[in-house]
């Protein structure tokens, strides 16, 4: 594959996960959590098993099945927070939270393995702090820490919080599969083992129903396909770049959420949420690329 083309592969995941979430809240956000976690899988699932179906199986090189036993539940995790923050909240206050994912990384590294960020990678953190500050000023007017308070106190942005501090762990596990095998073999194993994970456990357990999830079939089906290509698009840009860069690239799915928060659903204060998106995309650029 040219390797040019991690750029637009990049672009592209993040447009179709702001894509996904805006169908989401408008198709699904009355949904239990568990139902909202699976319903992107009811036609994403088939899709991942043909493909594997009809792929040539990749030489699996050592440690291919150590680490996807390992990144499963962590990613489903991810997912669950991930999803769930648009079920509770307006997309253009969570999405732009998953720029803390390269932040979580950097002060992770600080305080368990002594690694000291860089002047780049401490002004990219300082950025992210920033534009979050922003995105909320304008929702209360309790003092100078009340938009710190407003994230902590809504349940989607500690949702969306905790997503990307998972998904902090797991980009660089994502990478590592990927080496290990081939861009498409990876993930379509991966997430349709969370497919039949989020699916299967809910049913099973009462915590889903089978009518719910494939209740309106368009939306799930236009859902479930943005998935599936968003996680080609994924897998096939990381492997032809350094995470970092690509992940730089990704985390403009922030800005893009604002943009179809206030197209899709006219969420207030956009002005704010735009520029504060804004910071937070460079602060995460800065991070992955510099820190």
């Amino acid at each position: 594959m040219n390797e040019s083309l991690w750029f637009p592969l990049s672009l592209a995941t993040a447009i179709l996960t702001a894509g996904e979430a805006t169908l989401l809240r408008r198709f699904f956000s009355g949904l239990r959590p568990w139902e909202m976690t699976a319903k992107p899988f009811i036609f994403s699932s088939p899709l991942f098993g043909l493909t594997l179906l009809f792929m040539p199986m990749p030489e699996l090189k050592p440690g291919f099945w150590p680490l996807m036993a390992i990144t499963v539940p962590l990613t489903t995790a991810g997912i669950f927070f991930n999803l769930n923050a648009f079920r509770l909240a307006p997309i253009s206050l969570t999405m732009p939270l998953l720029s803390f994912t390269p932040a979580f990384a950097v002060i992770t590294g600080f305080l368990f393995l002594d690694e000291i960020p860089s002047l780049m990678g401490f002004s990219g953190i300082l950025l992210i702090i920033s534009g979050s500050y922003i995105i909320n000023i304008n929702r209360r007017n309790q003092g100078f820490l009340a938009p710190f308070r407003a994230i902590i106190e809504e349940r989607g942005s500690r949702y969306m919080l905790f997503a990307a501090l998972i998904y902090g762990l797991c980009s660089v596990l994502g990478k590592m599969i990927v080496l290990r095998s081939s861009a498409v073999f990876s993930g379509s194993t991966l997430f349709l083992t969370i497919g039949l994970v989020v699916t299967i456990f809910p049913v099973a357990t009462g915590r889903a129903s089978m009518k719910v999830l494939i209740s309106k079939p368009l939306p799930t089906l236009m859902t479930g396909t943005m998935v599936f290509v968003e996680t080609l698009c994924h897998n096939s840009a990381i492997a032809l770049i350094d995470a970092a860069y690509m992940i730089a690239i990704k985390r403009l799915n922030g800005l893009f959420g604002v943009i179809f928060g206030w197209l899709f659903f006219r969420e207030d204060n956009i002005r704010s949420r735009l520029a504060g998106a804004v910071l937070m995309s460079a602060g995460a650029a800065l991070i992955v690329l510099f820190g």
